[in-house]
C-alpha cells in the first residue's frame, strides 16, 4: 500500500485525483441544493458522477435518489459534469 501512495505521488497530478476523495463545496449552493446533497451520500459529487458516468439522464438520476431533475441538473451545470 505504501509503494501504491509513493507512486501516486511520482505519477503526478491524475493518479493524486485519483487516490483523493471528491469534496464537493457546498458553500456556495443554494439551501435548497444543499439539502438535496443529503440524498445523494457522503460524497455527492462523486456519487453523482458514478451515475453521469453510467449515462443516466438527469430524469433518471433524479428518479433513482427522488429528487428533482432540475435539482440533478443544477448540480451537474454547478460541478461541470458532463
Amino acid at each position: 500500500m505504501e509503494n501504491l501512495v509513493e507512486q501516486a505521488g511520482q505519477a503526478g497530478g491524475a493518479a493524486k485525483a485519483i487516490c483523493q476523495p471528491m469534496r464537493a463545496s457546498t458553500d456556495d449552493l443554494p439551501e435548497r441544493l444543499r439539502n438535496d446533497l443529503t440524498a445523494l451520500g457522503p460524497l455527492p459529487m462523486r456519487t453523482l458522477t458514478a451515475f453521469v458516468d453510467l449515462g443516466l439522464s438527469d430524469a433518471e438520476i433524479a428518479r433513482y435518489f427522488d429528487l428533482s431533475a432540475a435539482s440533478i441538473a443544477n448540480l451537474r451545470t454547478i460541478w461541470q459534469l458532463r
